[in-house]
């Protein structure tokens, strides 16, 4: 009888690793979700410094709204500017090239870099910190100003958004449950 009570038996042993085994199991999929709900945060929280940036650019500067507002956005929700935009107001301000309409393409390029790539790349150049699939919708009503910023959620959730940037496009997966929004607005007095 005492050889039998000396050490565990198989039985303990295999119950004790289904044990582990569960335990860990358990452990990497809350990993899992702790990565997936980090992701999601930085994604929002980028989006929203975005957003606000652009509002911001647009208060300092709203006399070409029209420019901002980019009423042919392209397919992709992105404004498309011309090849120039940059140029007239990159350089020295006392040539007086950059008017307030160049100013805004200025702003929408720069603002653009961001939006796609956030400004940080790797050592081979690719792009870190942007938003995957990006879709800008940027409406002016009388005196308010809305800039909306959709983008491709790590995994699919049931969600209502009071924006339909970006919906019914088909990039965001089924249903666009992968599709993320956020959306600021301002007011800004036109004078």
């Amino acid at each position: 009888m005492r050889r039998a009570e000396a050490g565990f038996g198989l039985i303990e042993l295999l119950i004790a690793s289904l044990l582990f085994t569960v335990g860990v199991s358990a452990l990497l999929a809350g990993q899992a979700v702790a990565w997936r709900n980090s992701l999601e945060s930085a994604q929002v929280a980028r989006a929203t410094a975005l957003a606000r940036d652009l509002l911001a650019r647009m208060e300092s500067n709203p006399e070409p709204l029209a420019i901002y507002t980019q009423e042919g956005l392209a397919s992709t929700g992105l404004p498309q500017l011309p090849p120039h935009a940059a140029a007239a107001c990159h350089g020295s301000l006392e040539e007086g090239l950059c008017t307030a309409e160049t100013l805004a393409e200025y702003d929408l390029a720069d603002w653009l870099s961001l939006l796609q790539d956030g400004g940080e790349r790797s050592v081979a150049g690719e792009p870190v910190a942007g938003l995957p699939e990006p879709h800008v919708c940027i409406a002016v009503q009388a005196n308010g100003l809305t800039v909306a910023i959709a983008w491709r959620g790590a995994g699919a959730r049931v969600a209502q958004f009071a924006s339909s940037c970006g919906a019914g496009h088909g990039r965001y997966g089924v249903n666009d449950r992968q599709r993320r929004v956020v959306a600021l607005q301002t007011w800004v007095p036109r004078g």
